[in-house]
């Protein structure tokens, strides 16, 4: 993606990568994969790649306990889905009510 300057293909990819990251339990890096896609996304206007990059950052902070930091990017990711209109909203609402965190509510 890189060698044809596919920007939204780099941050697709790098949001992938965090994802399969995260699955292993390689959190910090899949943090950083999520921070290079965040860092694309919002040079170049993706919502949809902001969005994921915020909830695969979120989740990764929750998988280390981090309950709060989780819960801050999983909100910002739960925003932009919901402006966009896009279906993942719905998973991010259901991770937030897990974590007590739904409509502002938590700690």
């Amino acid at each position: 993606m890189r060698k044809a300057g596919d920007r939204y293909g780099q941050a697709d990819v790098l949001n992938s990568l965090g994802e399969l990251a995260s699955r292993t339990s390689a959190t910090s890096q899949a943090r950083e994969y999520h921070s290079q896609a965040l860092a694309i996304a919002r040079h170049i206007g993706a919502p949809l790649e902001e969005a994921r990059a915020l909830e695969g950052t979120g989740r990764s902070h929750l998988q280390d306990a981090c309950r709060d930091e989780g819960i801050a990017f999983l909100r910002q990711a739960l925003a932009i889905y919901q402006r966009i209109g896009a279906p993942a909203a719905r998973r991010v609402c259901d991770a937030l009510a897990s974590q007590g965190s739904l409509n502002g509510q938590g700690r």
